[in-house]
């Protein structure tokens, strides 16, 4: 989950004088019979549902967040999707440690062709070789396997008792189809067709979820939403390619009136990391103005979350986290950390931590998973949320 962190980092944010508040803007669509908490933690670490050991779910059960990702399949898994009933067999023996959530995951990249220009090892599978740009019409089976798996994620998140699914529409394999034009290109139909089909996967995508989870959240970690003009060819505006999916399903959503709830999770609009608090004041605020339009045609349906990157100290980054806004950020340690936590948890009802090893946090270590907790509690507490177990 870096996608563009670069691109995040070199933003030029501008002040704007726009309330900070996902749920101020409201239609007069009726609201989904979604129920859940007033305000949620989402642990995001890349664990495998099977392979959670009891010594790790112990730390969990123990510490402030509400709930758990999990994947059955990463990214880039090209084996058959798992059944339901093998899903929900896991959740379930997951869910008897304790009273926290555990969400199913599930990754577009299974339907995405690979960059032919790309040297990724990831993609050297055949699978991803046989696919042109993405799968819209099922040409190479790959659609087919993602919606089985869409299908079956939701069945298995429904009969556990999570609240919904992990999306993640990040194009590992070909970063290049996240330009309209440039997927046009690769599966050979215009623009206007392509997005067109984007759109009416993204209606796919919705009635399925309806049928299996009526009342499912679907947390994604972005749904670029918010990142209208990220490209602009001819004079014409474009979201990346997920940011039409989205649409088609928020359209059906809203058409049908399912009781499904989409959760935009701030990856690429609010980014993971910022130079100080007032940074990320500014970055909520300009992000609340570009998904404004959204969150009054699809009220309830369409929630924002916050996102955030923890670390012990500055010599405990690598990689990305050491780079860019993430190595520029004003808090040196997890507990100057805490203003930009308390933030969070004040605007957005949903939030989520990656705890990548990149910033040198492991959630799951029970010698250093108490100094994290005791910074996260007091946040919440701070913002005048829930400050406990679970």
């Amino acid at each position: 989950m870096n996608r563009r962190d670069s691109l995040t980092c070199c933003v030029v944010i501008v002040a704007l004088s726009v309330a900070v508040a996902f749920s101020t803007v409201r239609s007069g669509y009726a609201a989904p019979t979604t129920g859940g908490p007033e305000d949620y933690l989402l642990l995001v670490n890349g664990n495998r549902a099977n392979q959670l050991t009891p010594a790790q779910l112990t730390v969990y059960q123990e510490s402030p967040y509400d709930g758990l990702a999990v994947r059955f399949l990463t990214q880039y898994d090209t084996a058959p999707p798992p059944t339901a009933e093998e899903m929900t067999a896991t959740l379930s023996r997951l869910k008897q440690s304790g009273d926290k959530d555990y969400w199913p995951w599930v990754s577009l990249n299974r339907m995405v062709g690979k960059d032919p220009e790309s040297d990724s090892s990831y993609a050297h599978d055949p699978y991803f070789a046989r696919t042109r740009g993405m799968d819209l019409e099922n040409t190479t089976g790959a659609k087919r396997d993602f919606l089985q798996l869409w299908r079956n994620t939701l069945r298995a998140a429904k009969q556990s008792k999570a609240p919904g699914m992990i999306v993640d529409m990040e194009l590992y394999v070909n970063y290049k189809a996240y330009e309209p034009t440039a997927l046009a290109q690769q599966i050979g139909k215009s623009v206007d067709l392509t997005i067109a089909m984007l759109q009416a996967f993204g209606v796919e995508l919705a009635d399925a979820a309806a049928q299996e989870f009526p009342n499912a959240q679907l947390w994604f970690f972005f749904t670029d939403l918010g990142e209208l003009g990220w490209k602009t060819e001819g004079g014409v505006k474009y979201y990346p390619t997920p940011g039409y999916i989205a649409l088609g399903l928020l359209d059906r959503i809203r058409e049908k009136h399912y009781g499904l709830r989409v959760i935009s999770g701030g990856e690429v609009s609010l980014g993971y990391c910022t130079f100080s608090v007032e940074h990320l004041q500014r970055r909520m605020e300009t992000r609340s103005k570009d998904f404004s339009p959204h969150l009054e045609k699809y009220g309830d349906a369409l929630a924002l979350g916050g996102t955030m990157i923890l670390w012990p100290n500055r010599a405990a980054k690598t990689d990305f986290v050491g780079a860019g806004t993430c190595a520029k950020s004003d808090a040196a340690t997890v507990e100057e950390q805490e203003p930009y936590l308390e933030l969070l948890f004040k605007t957005y009802r949903y939030n989520w931590i990656y705890g990548t090893h990149n910033s040198g946090y492991d959630p799951f270590n029970a010698g250093t998973a108490a100094r994290f907790n005791a910074v996260i509690r007091k946040a919440k507490a701070a913002a005048g949320r829930s400050n406990g177990l679970h």
